[in-house]
């Protein structure tokens, strides 16, 4: 009997434990400043061409901010060939990423890979592939933060060990 009152609050303790690390989510909002700061990853792609597709963006969507950025996006990354035909094209990639050192080239390859494995987009006024593929790349980047570009705190050590952003 005491073998099997043991077992249940190791089992009662287990599903606890598993409840808590569910819920420790991390509320983005209240801790935007530093979770942006846990890795100083900068897009390497020109600011030019960003500024140069803003204004055809703007014509196209009006004031939906979303869908703005969404073209914005998709502009730059076919401009600078890093899209082509909805489809990435790494080898682009792979050549924006030459100056940055081998273990931060690997990470964002291996980002752009795996979310290029997972993101479809959808077409509204502009397609959403662009956008969807960079921001599962920067979050998985973000994620996955080479060390000799990541920031240690306790929060960005949760958020690098796995945890979640609340959905709410």
């Amino acid at each position: 009997m005491e073998a099997l009152n043991l077992l249940w609050q190791l089992v009662v303790s287990i599903v606890i434990m598993k409840v808590a690390v569910a819920e420790e989510c991390i509320r983005f909002h209240e801790h935007r400043e530093e979770i942006l700061a846990c890795c100083n990853y900068t897009l390497p792609y020109s600011r030019a061409v960003f500024n140069q597709c803003a204004k055809p963006a703007a014509e196209k969507t009006g004031t939906n901010r979303a869908e703005l950025l969404s073209c914005i996006i998709e502009c730059r990354s076919i401009r600078l060939g890093l899209i082509v035909n909805n489809t990435l094209n790494l080898d682009k990639v792979s050549e924006y990423l030459q100056p940055m050192s081998e273990d931060v080239r690997s990470t964002v390859i291996a980002a752009y890979r795996k979310c290029d494995a997972k993101t479809t987009g959808s077409q509204s006024v502009c397609h959403s592939y662009a956008v969807d593929l960079e921001v599962c790349t920067l979050e998985e980047i973000h994620r996955q933060c080479p060390d000799e570009l990541y920031n240690p705190s306790e929060l960005c050590d949760k958020r690098r060990a796995g945890a979640e952003f609340c959905s709410r």
